[in-house]
């Protein structure tokens, strides 16, 4: 049932009782601003740290009632794991059950229900890839925290047929889909439209590489590589458990700065025009990492808001220490065309190279934000009113699904690159 009283705009931020419900208080100082850009820079970080050392105030060790560093396998280095523990190479005999299970080819893609609850076909079994699907749902919560299926001929579907199989593989694993913008966009094509619009987009919507962050918010992230760049534009994975372990055995200052509940979100001229809560929480003794450095510091096409709060040197140097890390212990996957990946976004953060398009390969995925009711992992308070933000049901908000021709994709991203609330 919906919780919305009155309707709203796309320049809200999100429905205004979450903010009440959760005691959100967006009140703070206005300090100066630290040198700390959207992009990892090194030698900043390094001499700001030199600043700091002798002014900051270091906690040497974590509270005794958070996690302790310790072995976990979703807590990885680059160098621990093998391609085969999180891919799944797709056969002929694999494709053949997908597309006769689910609902490929079946009218356009809008006459399904907007939730996608009653996904007609999902229902069918999947004789040979049921047990399969399960064991990636495993591997998404308990193991590695990421899957790669590999094998779909990214030409030989409609851009409506692509869709259909990837929300119908996502239903499949039992997850649920959710809203990506106030807007009601279900699913993001993320793609450069820097030359359709005539100047420099926000990351998502352009061809800059993009630091490690979450996506904000949801349980996993579901990515589906049409089309790939000429060059460029890998996917980079690292383990927030991982990082949490090695800065709470190095730097557990840092731990301490990342879990206060003052860091700056900014909404980019909505309202309100930010937000405060942590970007370290826990869920049931697990470390989870969630934010996105636009969202804390701004980038080249959209500026920090002039006026909200800035980050703290402690901050500044808090997040840069947490992409030095993630860096560190990276994966790196090269994309091919009809790649299908999901992650768990509560386990682990992901980064992109830049690339550049041409005239024959361009770089298009399609984006989905995904919670597992059953299986996923609990949410943390202070991510509650961002996630509700995404998975609630609010009066006077329309499911989106630009999926039933390309130049609908494009309208549609052309249009969702001018609202800068996500995380890219």
């Amino acid at each position: 049932m919906s919780t919305r009283s009155k309707p709203y705009t796309v320049a809200d931020y999100g429905p205004a009782q979450l903010p009440q419900r959760y005691g959100i208080d967006n009140q703070a100082r206005l300090p100066g601003y630290p040198e700390i850009g959207w992009q990892y820079d090194e030698q900043s970080h390094k001499a700001r740290c030199a600043l700091e050392d002798h002014v900051r105030v270091a906690q040497q060790t974590i509270p005794s009632h958070w996690p302790q560093p310790t072995s976990h396998p979703l807590a990885w280095t680059a160098g621990d794991l093998q391609s085969h523990e999180y891919t799944r190479q797709l056969t002929d005999a694999d494709i053949l059950e997908l597309e006769h299970c689910l609902p490929i080819s079946r009218g356009t893609f809008n006459v399904l229900p907007a939730t996608t609850h009653g996904f007609n076909g999902c229902h069918n079994p999947l004789p040979a890839l049921g047990t399969w699907l399960e064991e990636i749902r495993s591997n998404l919560h308990d193991g590695v925290g990421l899957h790669l299926i590999r094998g779909l001929d990214g030409e030989k579907y409609t851009l409506t047929e692509k869709a259909r199989i990837f929300i119908g593989i996502a239903k499949k694993l039992g997850f649920e889909v959710g809203r990506q913008n106030m807007a009601g966009a279900k699913i993001y094509h993320i793609m450069d439209v820097t030359a359709l619009k005539g100047q420099k987009q926000r990351p998502v919507f352009s061809n800059d590489g993009v630091p490690f962050h979450t996506d904000v918010i949801c349980g996993i992230l579901g990515l589906y590589y049409i089309s790939i760049a000429q060059m460029g534009g890998e996917l980079s994975l690292s383990s927030s458990w991982r990082v949490y372990n090695e800065l709470a055995s190095t730097q557990p200052d840092v731990l301490h700065v990342l879990s206060q509940e003052d860091w700056p979100f900014d909404t980019f001229g909505q309202q309100p025009p930010y937000y405060k809560r942590a970007i370290l929480h826990f869920s049931a003794g697990r470390p989870v990492l969630n934010f996105s450095r636009r969202l804390l510091t701004g980038s080249d096409a959209t500026p920090r808001t002039p006026g909200i709060p800035a980050l703290t040197s402690a901050q500044a140097n808090a997040l840069d220490a947490v992409h030095a890390c993630a860096s560190k212990h990276a994966l790196k996957i090269d994309i091919r065309p009809g790649d299908m990946v999901f992650v768990n976004n509560m386990a682990l953060m992901h980064a992109r190279a830049n690339f550049h398009d041409s005239a024959h390969n361009s770089r298009h995925a399609l984006r989905l934000w995904l919670r597992d009711i059953e299986r996923g992992w609990p949410v943390p308070r202070g991510l509650m009113p961002e996630w509700e933000r995404t998975f609630e049901d609010f009066d006077h908000i329309s499911d989106h699904w630009s999926v039933d021709s390309m130049e609908e994709a494009v309208e549609w991203s052309m249009k969702s690159a001018e609202s800068s609330s996500s995380c890219g």
